[in-house]
């Protein structure tokens, strides 16, 4: 995004969009960038589509926003490559959780088997053998990245007692 793309009409919109999680204002915002010059042809199409998805709606206003919450989709792609999943499973997920409190199971009652990358360690690491102590560490700095990149990205509240651990649900 060019820096002169981002005007306080174009950041408003986006913050009303996240704000809300209705991102039926896409088109407007195409429109609006258009009007500030924006060249992206891919950019204005795929707001003015009409049928992106809830995480690529996401996407698209974290990477206009702001540099920080187009790098936070930039770290969490690279995250989700770490630990062999998808952008999207990643967002859909952390908002399964927050709807529901679980985030292995989605509504249809599919099983995601996301505890690779959410499960849950625990405060101490002393109920754990030595050998599994960097393996509980990569896991615990990979939950807090999760959760920290998920809501710069979403723009979702966090709720106020909220720890970022999800405890370990076995999906059989």
């Amino acid at each position: 995004m060019k820096p002169e793309w981002r005007t306080d009409t174009v950041v408003s919109l986006c913050l009303s969009m996240r704000e809300t999680q209705d991102f039926g204002a896409l088109p407007i915002l195409a429109d609006v960038l258009q009007d500030v010059d924006c060249d992206n042809e891919w950019l204005l199409a795929q707001l003015r589509c009409g049928t992106l998805t809830y995480h690529e709606s996401v996407r698209l206003v974290s990477m206009i926003l702001s540099d920080e919450t187009s790098d936070a989709v930039k770290s969490m792609e690279q995250l989700a490559t770490e630990v062999h999943y998808q952008f999207q499973d990643m967002i859909v997920a952390g908002k399964l959780y927050l709807q529901t409190g679980d985030m292995y199971r989605d509504p249809n009652g599919d099983n995601w088997a996301a505890e690779n990358l959410f499960y849950d360690f625990g405060d101490s690491e002393a109920d754990y053998n030595a050998h599994f102590k960097d393996e509980v560490k990569e896991h615990n700095r990979r939950r807090g990245d999760y959760w920290r990149l998920f809501f710069l990205i979403t723009g979702m509240n966090r709720p106020q007692d909220f720890r970022g651990s999800c405890p370990f649900i076995c999906p059989c």
